[in-house]
C-alpha cells in the first residue's frame, strides 16, 4: 500500500491513526517532533508524509521547507494536517510546498484516508482503494465511546489549568500555563475531530487559537478575553458532557448582523466571522439595522455602542420588541468596559459585551459560543 510518516505531537492522535493506517495495509512511522521527523524521512523514505505545524524543536514550515529541499524527497506529497488556526500559518504550508492543507477539526478519518489513497494513487498511476466508509463508521463509533470515556478527566485537568492561569501572578507563570492550555485545546480538538464530534471540535478549534493569541501577544491579555476564554471553558465543558447528543453541522449556515458606523470595524468583524465560516452582513447605523433585520432572519447581532442616530443599546431594545428576535444572541461592542456598561447593556435586552479594541479571534469564540448555543437549544440540549 505505502510507507507513510506521521509527524503529530499528540500521542493518542498519533496512535489512533498509526492503527488505523497500519490495519488499512500502510507501513506507518510515527514520530513526535521536528527534528525526528528530519530523520525519519532520511531513513524511510516515505511515500507520502502526513505533518502537523505546531511540533517542538522543529516546526512543521520547517520540516516541510528541508523535505522540498531534498532532491530524492522533493516530489512526495505531503499532507499538512492541522489545528493551525491562523490563516498566514495556513498560507506559509502552501508556500513551502503542501500538496494538501487539511485542518482537524473539519476532517474525519475517512476524509483523511481517501486524501491519502488519492494523492498515493495519483503518484504511482494506479487505482484507488475501494472505499472504507462502512467500516470506518463503525470504528469511529467505537473511538467516539473511548474518547468520551476519558474526557472527565480532562476537563478536571483543564480547569486546574485556568485556575492555576487566572491566580498567576507574575508573566513567566501566566505564559507557561496559557501554553499548557493551548495544548490541551489542540488535543481536544484533534480528538473530536477524529471521532465525528464536529461541533466540540470546531468550538474547541477557536478556543485554542484564542489561548495562541494570548501567549503570542500578552498585550491581548485583558479583561475581556479574560472572560470570554472563562466563558469558552464553560461551554466546551457542555459540549463535552452532551457527547453523542451533538447535532449536526452539515446544514450550519447561520447569518450575522455587524452594526457599525466605522467601516474599519465592519471589516475586522466580517473578517473575525469569516474565520469561524459565518456568513457576515452590515449595517453602518441603527436605523439601517432595523431595516435589514426586517429583511433577513439573522442568527446573531453585533452591535456598537457608541454610533450616530440610534445607540446600539436603543437598537437593541427595538429587536427584543420582535417576536422573532426576543432570544436571538445580541453582542455589544464597547470601549467602556465597566461596570455601568455590563449593567446598561443587561437592561435593555443585550446577551454579552466584547470590549474594544478586541483582537479577531476573541470575537470569533464569543460569536461561535452564542450561535451554539442558540443552535443546541432548539434542539432541546439546553
Amino acid at each position: 500500500m505505502g510507507k507513510l510518516l506521521l509527524v503529530e505531537d499528540d500521542r493518542l492522535i498519533a496512535g489512533i491513526y498509526q492503527r488505523k493506517f497500519g490495519a488499512e495495509g500502510y507501513q506507518v512511522t510515527t514520530v513526535t517532533d521536528g527534528e525526528a521527523a528530519l530523520r525519519s524521512l532520511e531513513a524511510a523514505k516515505p511515500d507520502l508524509v502526513i505533518l502537523d505545524i505546531m511540533l517542538s524543536k522543529l516546526n512543521g514550515i520547517q520540516v516541510l521547507k528541508a523535505l522540498r529541499g531534498a532532491e530524492e524527497l522533493k516530489d512526495v506529497p505531503v499532507i499538512v494536517f492541522s489545528n493551525a488556526y491562523q490563516p498566514k500559518i495556513i498560507d506559509d504550508a502552501w508556500q513551502a510546498g503542501a500538496t494538501m492543507v487539511l485542518m482537524k477539526a473539519n476532517t474525519s478519518p475517512a476524509k483523511l484516508s481517501e486524501t491519502v489513497a488519492d494523492l498515493l494513487a495519483r503518484r504511482e498511476s494506479g487505482g484507488v482503494p475501494e472505499s472504507k466508509s462502512a467500516e470506518e463508521s463503525a470504528v469511529q463509533i467505537e473511538q467516539r465511546k473511548d474518547f468520551l470515556k476519558g474526557m472527565p478527566g480532562f476537563v478536571e485537568r483543564f480547569q486546574e489549568l485556568h485556575r492555576a492561569f487566572l491566580a498567576a501572578g507574575d508573566e513567566a507563570g501566566k505564559q507557561g500555563l496559557l501554553n499548557d492550555l493551548h495544548r490541551a485545546a489542540r488535543s481536544l480538538t484533534g480528538g473530536a475531530a477524529l471521532v465525528g464530534l464536529t461541533m466540540l471540535a470546531r468550538m474547541s478549534e477557536t478556543y485554542e487559537a484564542l489561548l495562541k493569541e494570548m501567549h503570542d501577544k500578552p498585550s491581548a491579555i485583558t479583561v475581556s478575553t479574560i472572560r470570554t476564554s472563562t466563558q469558552a471553558l464553560g461551554f466546551l465543558k457542555t459540549l463535552i458532557e452532551l457527547g453523542d447528543q451533538l447535532p449536526s453541522l452539515s446544514d450550519f449556515e447561520p447569518k450575522v448582523l455587524v452594526v457599525d458606523d466605522e467601516e474599519i470595524s465592519q471589516r475586522a468583524a466580517l473578517y473575525a466571522l469569516e474565520r469561524a465560516g459565518l456568513h457576515g452582513m452590515t449595517a453602518e447605523h441603527g436605523e439601517t439595522a432595523l431595516i435589514r433585520a426586517s429583511d433577513h432572519n439573522y442568527d446573531l447581532f453585533i452591535l456598537d455602542v457608541d454610533m450616530i442616530g440610534l445607540d446600539g443599546y436603543e437598537v437593541c431594545t427595538r429587536l427584543r420588541q420582535r417576536e422573532e428576535y426576543r432570544d436571538t444572541p445580541i453582542i455589544f461592542v464597547t470601549g467602556l468596559f465597566d461596570f455601568q456598561s455590563r449593567a446598561k447593556s443587561s437592561l435593555s435586552g443585550g446577551t454579552d459585551l466584547i470590549a474594544k479594541p478586541y483582537c479577531f479571534v476573541e470575537l470569533t469564540v464569543k460569536a461561535l459560543t452564542y450561535i451554539f448555543k442558540t443552535r443546541l437549544s432548539k434542539n432541546g440540549l439546553l
